[in-house]
């Protein structure tokens, strides 16, 4: 068994999401390349660094079947959730992408810790909760952020799921 380690848990995570090592693919961004970027930015954003660390200890659990990391990533999404509240309570312009880049992460803890997604689960009011930011956003916007095209990326293609799963609809 791999002993927990919150370094080697988020260099983990950032492996198996946001990196790509294949060089035919180099031309391409990894799918969450953004959040690497956005993290880089702003690491001491409460919401992003809690979102972040629940996100990379719930890989880390179930990876490595780490009891620890599973009781510190519950302990983060707590932590990451209160700070998303304060946030989505006055969101400020200054903290939209930092804040959407949470919304992503802690929907990435629950596609991890949570093998079936319900029609009624929070993931639905993250992507809502995401949905409202993005529109304040390119309200907002002054100069493109090439991080901002995966942010959107995540975020359309997780409004698109949760259509599917609210309406029903099959392949």
């Amino acid at each position: 068994m791999i002993p927990f380690r919150p370094s080697h848990a988020r260099h983990r995570f950032f492996y198996d999401y946001c990196v790509r090592f294949d060089p035919l693919l180099s031309h391409q961004a990894p799918f969450l390349g953004f959040i690497t970027r956005v993290s880089q930015h702003t690491p001491e954003h409460p919401c992003l660094k809690y979102s972040l660390a629940a996100a990379s200890y719930a890989n880390f659990a179930g990876r490595y079947r780490s009891k620890e990391a599973t009781v510190a990533a519950v302990e983060s999404y707590g932590a990451a959730l209160k700070e998303l509240s304060t946030e989505m309570a006055s969101p400020s312009v200054s903290n939209i992408f930092e804040t959407l880049v949470s919304i992503c992460l802690l929907g990435m803890y629950e596609l991890i810790t949570t093998p079936e997604m319900s029609e009624r689960g929070s993931w639905i009011a993250h992507t809502d909760g995401a949905s409202a930011l993005l529109q304040q956003a390119v309200e907002n916007i002054k100069t493109p952020d090439p991080a901002i095209s995966g942010i959107y990326h995540w975020i359309f293609s997780q409004m698109v799921r949760s259509y599917v799963i609210q309406t029903g609809a099959r392949d």
